[in-house]
Parts: C-alpha cells; sequence; structure tokens
C-alpha cells in the first residue's frame, strides 16, 4: 500500500518496490506450507534475529491477521513485470483467499477463529476457539474480487455477512463470539 500511496508506481527498481518483493519472497520460503488437507497456510514464525537466514521457531499456526494477505499480494499482481512472478502471486492470492474462506467454511457458525494451529480446521489443535471481530478475510477477499471479478468472492463475503447477522448481532452492532464451533454457546 505504502509503494501505490507514495506514487512510486513509476519506477519499479523503486525501494519500497524491491521490499515489497523480497517480503513475498522470504514469506514463501519459510511461512508458507501445504497441510494434509490440501489447503495452503501461512505460518508463523518468532523471529530471533538474522538477515539471511531468520532465526527463530517456526509456528505452525495461521492466524486470522494473515487473511489479509491475499489482498496485498492483489494489490501488487497488476504492477509486476515479470510474467512468473505475476502468476505465482496470484496463485499463492487465491489459494491463502481459499485457505481463510475455510477457515470459516468449516466451522459450525460460519464464522473463522482467530488463529488455526497445526494446519487442523477442527481446532482439535487450536488453544483459542473466539472470533473478536476481525475483518482481514472480508478485506482480502474484497481485494481479490477487484482483481479478479470472480463473484466467489462477493459470495464468501455474502455467506460470511449473513452468519455475522445469524450469530453475532447484537442490539447496537456486532459482539466477538466465545467459541466458533458451538452456535450454542453466547456472544462475549
Amino acid at each position: 500500500k505504502g509503494w501505490l500511496q507514495a506514487g512510486s508506481r513509476k519506477s519499479k527498481e523503486d525501494r519500497l518496490w524491491r521490499m515489497y518483493n523480497d517480503a513475498i519472497d522470504s514469506m514463501e520460503e519459510h511461512l508458507v506450507s501445504r497441510g494434509s488437507d490440501g489447503l495452503l497456510y501461512l505460518n508463523n514464525l518468532d523471529w530471533n534475529g538474522g538477515h539471511t537466514k531468520p532465526v527463530g521457531r517456526s509456528d505452525v499456526a495461521m492466524e486470522h491477521l494473515a487473511c489479509f494477505v491475499p489482498g496485498w499480494l492483489a494489490l501488487g499482481v497488476p504492477h509486476q513485470t515479470d510474467p512468473a512472478r505475476k502468476a505465482r502471486h496470484l496463485k499463492l492470492a487465491e489459494e491463502l483467499a481459499y485457505t481463510c474462506y475455510q477457515m470459516y467454511e468449516q466451522q459450525p457458525t460460519g464464522i473463522g477463529p482467530e488463529r488455526v494451529k497445526g494446519q487442523r480446521m477442527d481446532l482439535s489443535k487450536t488453544d483459542t476457539r473466539e472470533y473478536i471481530l476481525r475483518p482481514e478475510a472480508a478485506e482480502g477477499w474484497w481485494y481479490m474480487y477487484e482483481l479478479t471479478r470472480d463473484d466467489k468472492y462477493r459470495e464468501w463475503g455474502w455467506k460470511t455477512f449473513l452468519n455475522f447477522e445469524k450469530h453475532l448481532r447484537v442490539a447496537y452492532g456486532y459482539a466477538s463470539l466465545r467459541d466458533v464451533r458451538d452456535p450454542r454457546r453466547g456472544k462475549m
């Protein structure tokens, strides 16, 4: 976003553009993994230093916050001049957006959890099952729709909104949900 907002689009050699591509390259190398369920996950890295090779502990957990990554990949795709990189980034964005959708789709409430640990959508390895009104997935799907014009992203957003209405709506807005696995449990 910073590169786009700064008006740096005139020069693909710009420092911010290089940083963006370097970040995606590192993310692909160190954080992206495919689960036994076939979904693509973006894991966490507790970084303790290191410049050429990260030093730290990898945590096989995808945070809901990571669901914006398809959005920022979608922002960059139209500006890529390397066709191979452009195709790779688009595929990565599509697969991560789908994983985020599955975070919602596979819960009985249709509401995605704060995180998925151990690449287990049934949340059997996840220590917390709440939803705390995160916008990242919906925002990522919106950007993906704007990039691809594929209606599935709008459908995912609409389905999620309907589940918000059903499970999160309170008198003056929306409330967090304690457990996305249990549609009978109360709001926070």
